[in-house]
C-alpha cells in the first residue's frame, strides 16, 4: 500500500510496503520496478507498451502547444513582410549606392524604418509565443492579441511605404536597375510593391484571425488530428 505522510522538514515522504522514502527515492524505486516488469515481457509486448506511451503523450498535447506553428503560418502568409525586411537590410550590399539613393528618398525612408521596427517586434512576439506555449501557459493568448495589434501596425506602415514609393517616382526613374526590376532571388522594389498592394486584404484577414484565436482559441478544423500530429513532430 502506498500513502503520503505530512511534511517533515518540508520534505514529502511516501510509504511503500511499510518503507518510508522521499519522492526522489520513490521515483527511482518505481523506475527499477518497472524495468524488472518490462524485462519479463516479450519483445512484442514491450513494443506495444512503448507505442501506447507515445500515443498517450500525443493525446496530452494541447491546443496551446500547437499554436506557434499555426501563428507562424498566419503571419508568413499575410504579406511580403520577410521580403521587404530582406530588401531593407541587404539592398546596399547587393546593389550599392543606387540602393541607398532609393532608400534615402524622404517619401520612402521614414515609413520603411517604421515598418522594419514593427517587423522586428513581430519576430520577437512570435518567439515569445513559442517559448510560452512550450510551458502550456494560457498567457500565450495575450501575446497573440499583441501580435495581432503589431501586425495591424505593420500593415499601416506597409500602406504608407507603398504610397511613398509611388509618390517618390523611383519605380520609373530607376526602372532599368535591378534594385527596381529584379526578380527571383534578388527581388526588386517594383515586384515588392505589387505584392504589398495585393496583400492588404490578406493582412486584414490575418489580423482578424489572430484576434479570433486570442479570444476564442482554435476552431475544430485547426485542431484536427493531422495538425496535431504535424505540430507534435516539430516540438
Amino acid at each position: 500500500m502506498t500513502s503520503i505522510e505530512s511534511f517533515e522538514n518540508k520534505v514529502t515522504y511516501i510509504v511503500v510496503g511499510g518503507k518510508k522514502m522521499t519522492k526522489q527515492e520513490w521515483k527511482k524505486y518505481k523506475k527499477e520496478q518497472d524495468a524488472v516488469i518490462q524485462s519479463k515481457l516479450t519483445k512484442k509486448k514491450q513494443r506495444e507498451i512503448q507505442k501506447a506511451k507515445r500515443e498517450a503523450k500525443k493525446k496530452r498535447e494541447t491546443e496551446i502547444t500547437i499554436l506557434p506553428e499555426i501563428i507562424k503560418g498566419i503571419v508568413k502568409n499575410a504579406g511580403p513582410i520577410r521580403s521587404l525586411c530582406s530588401y531593407y537590410d541587404n539592398a546596399y550590399r547587393m546593389w550599392g549606392t543606387i540602393a541607398n539613393t532609393i532608400l534615402k528618398q524622404p517619401e520612402i525612408e521614414a515609413p520603411f524604418i517604421l515598418f522594419r521596427a514593427d517587423a522586428y517586434e513581430l519576430n520577437r512576439l512570435i518567439s515569445e509565443i513559442s517559448d510560452i506555449a512550450k510551458g502550456n501557459e494560457k498567457a500565450v493568448f495575450a501575446y497573440i492579441q499583441k501580435l495581432s495589434w503589431t501586425l495591424d501596425n505593420a500593415r499601416n506602415k506597409m500602406k504608407s511605404l507603398y504610397s511613398g514609393v509611388i509618390a517618390s517616382g523611383v519605380l520609373e526613374q530607376f526602372k532599368n536597375k535591378e534594385c527596381i526590376n529584379g526578380e527571383g532571388r534578388r527581388l526588386g522594389l517594383n515586384i515588392l510593391m505589387t505584392r504589398t498592394f495585393k496583400s492588404m486584404d490578406a493582412m486584414e484577414k490575418a489580423i482578424a484571425e489572430l484576434g479570433r484565436i486570442a479570444h476564442n482559441g482554435l476552431s475544430p478544423e485547426e485542431y484536427r488530428t493531422d495538425v496535431l500530429e504535424r505540430a507534435y513532430r516539430t516540438i
